[in-house]
């Protein structure tokens, strides 16, 4: 596990390994009209945590051979969906006139490495820190964590490969909440496309040690603990049982049983490029915390409907989930 022990907030700081690649920075860029200043970030309700997951589809996939689905091929292209993809970064939520919080932590997938200027821009100017772990080659995109610096400081942070042989990588934060010193574990991933599932329960048992490793640092102290990823798993696939198994809680519950024993799905997270079929294989996952809203509603307006598209500029949805801090 490559570890980089003191992490600064204020300037660049970029450790470079054969593979992968962090970059822990809060870069700065002036010339974006898409990026608006969270002004009022900060005060926040110190009770509440509002987070979300998003894989934004790297623009290195979004090929117009691969999306038989989108009939209008703008609809891929990086100058369209870049606002799109901004503008949810940059929302507040708001579930009441008198609570309304911007995102005290993001988890990204697929981030391009070469658009990666653009997310440090959005960082530094929305007050984040951002993580940025490359995946190993042949691929050509990311996972990135963003922080709210305001909000937390930064005790540790890392990553590491997943399995041998992968590219895939996990990156993690720990933290302490500054107003009432609880410290948090913040996992981000992005888990094998392989049909394989093997690879992907090798991964999660790889991610669950790493949750292990990093909680025998805070013995007998209670821990907060987020772990966000597109799992390229179903629900009722092993990996999500794994997961499950460990204790943690999850949020978006998109399926239930009916009365005939099958799995009916409500809800969706993604939407298959060849045939527009939908899937849930994006996640958070909790553990001592309590949920109180998660946007699972979203997809529903949206059945028959292939993304990217004139409102949302990945092909999977974002999830956001707010919680009260116990």
């Amino acid at each position: 596990m490559k570890v980089l022990a003191n992490c600064l907030l204020l300037i660049i700081l970029i450790v470079t390994f054969s593979y992968p690649v962090i970059s822990f920075t809060t870069f700065s860029k002036n010339n974006d009209n898409y990026f608006v200043k969270n002004e009022n970030i900060c005060p926040f309700n110190t009770h509440l945590l509002t987070v979300c997951s998003f894989n934004i589809l790297a623009s290195v996939y979004a090929k117009e051979d691969r999306y038989s689905n989108i009939k209008n091929k703008t609809f891929l292209s990086w100058k369209h969906r870049q606002p799109l993809i901004f503008k949810t970064l940059s929302q507040s939520l708001s579930l009441s006139k008198k609570t309304s919080q911007f995102f005290d932590i993001i988890g990204l997938q697929e981030v391009d490495k070469l658009k990666i200027k653009e997310f440090f821009n959005f960082a530094n100017k929305n007050n984040y820190v951002l993580m940025y772990s490359e995946r190993l080659l042949p691929k050509k995109d990311g996972i990135a964590l963003l922080i709210n610096k305001n909000r937390f400081n930064i005790l540790d942070c890392g990553d590491k490969v997943l399995i041998k042989n992968y590219s895939e990588v996990a990156q993690y934060f720990i933290l302490q909440e500054k107003f009432t010193k609880q410290i948090f574990i913040v996992i981000n991933c992005h888990l094998t496309y392989e049909h394989n599932v093997i690879s992907r329960e090798n991964q999660v048992k790889s991610l669950l040690l790493m949750l292990k490793e990093l909680k025998e640092n805070f013995y007998n102290k209670e821990i907060k603990i987020l772990i966000f990823g597109d799992f390229n798993t179903e629900p009722y696939e092993s990996p999500i049982k794994l997961m499950e198994n460990s204790h943690l809680k999850r949020t978006h519950h998109f399926e239930m049983m009916t009365t005939d024993n099958e799995l009916k799905r409500f809800y969706w997270s993604f939407c298959s490029s060849n045939n527009n079929e939908k899937k849930v294989v994006d996640y958070i996952w909790f553990e001592g915390l309590e949920e109180i809203y998660n946007n699972g509603d979203l997809s529903i307006g949206l059945k028959d409907e292939s993304i990217p598209n004139e409102h949302f500029g990945s092909d999977h949805l974002p999830l956001v989930a707010q919680f009260k801090i116990v």
